[in-house]
């Protein structure tokens, strides 16, 4: 059984912090953390303090498949602060194995055009695969397409 994700909380430090850390620290050692709720069933990604679904803090930290099918991708010319070292990128909306929807940067499709995009996008959805990789000073999830 995995760890509950309500645990005494040292005075002062938020509940929502000490998920986020441990999402973080997982991602750094490849391990992709989402939460399950033990009411409703429903997985949340990623992972939260009370079920997405139903609202119940009957929830436990789950280790997440890391697969699922990219629904639909763009691109930016401008990349956010956080991505600045970035060339342009693609980002989409990935559904997971487990159910949860994740928007993140999408590896492995072609952006080189409006068209492309257009083009790319009415094949979809495709598997996906989640890695983790280090941008703009810190881990996060990046989907890559599967070939």
């Amino acid at each position: 059984m995995a760890e509950p994700v309500i645990t005494e909380t040292p005075e002062g430090v938020p509940r929502v912090e000490r998920t986020a850390k441990r999402f973080y620290d997982g991602l750094e050692e490849g391990v992709i953390w989402g939460t399950h709720c033990n009411d409703c069933e429903e997985h949340s990604f990623p992972p939260m303090t009370a079920c997405r679904s139903c609202g119940s803090r009957d929830i436990e930290f789950t280790e997440m498949s890391g697969r699922g099918s990219l629904q639909y991708y763009s691109s930016t010319m401008l990349p956010s602060y956080r991505f600045r070292d970035e060339d342009r990128m693609a980002y989409g909306m990935v559904q997971l194995d487990e159910g949860p929807y994740f928007f993140t940067k999408i590896e492995g499709v072609d952006f080189s055009s409006p068209e492309a995009i257009q083009e790319g996008n009415e094949e979809l959805p495709v598997d996906v695969v989640g890695k983790p990789e280090e941008v703009g000073g810190s881990t996060i999830l990046v989907f890559e397409v599967e070939e």
